[in-house]
């Protein structure tokens, strides 16, 4: 092996070393936090819908203070009642 092929190999290490960096266009995979039971959708001021998303049961509040239970939209769930 000869002078010129080290240089090569050591120029082609050195290339390969600079392009598999992370460039700033690329994110790196971090943990995501765990998504919770109850989601909350906010229609406007004086209402919103609390969604439970192990079972799938809906509310819907609306500005009286005033609850009303809007099931579950599984058609599992509707299939087993």
């Amino acid at each position: 092996m000869n002078a010129r092929h080290v240089f090569v190999f050591i120029g082609c290490l050195v290339a390969g070393l600079m392009l598999g960096q992370f460039s700033a266009g690329q994110q790196i995979l971090v943990p995501q936090p765990a998504i919770g039971r109850y989601h909350i959708s906010v229609g406007d001021a004086n209402s919103m819908v609390v969604c439970d998303t192990t079972t799938g049961q809906c509310w819907k509040y609306f500005g009286d203070q005033q609850w009303r239970d809007l099931g579950t939209p599984r058609p599992e769930a509707k299939l087993a009642k």
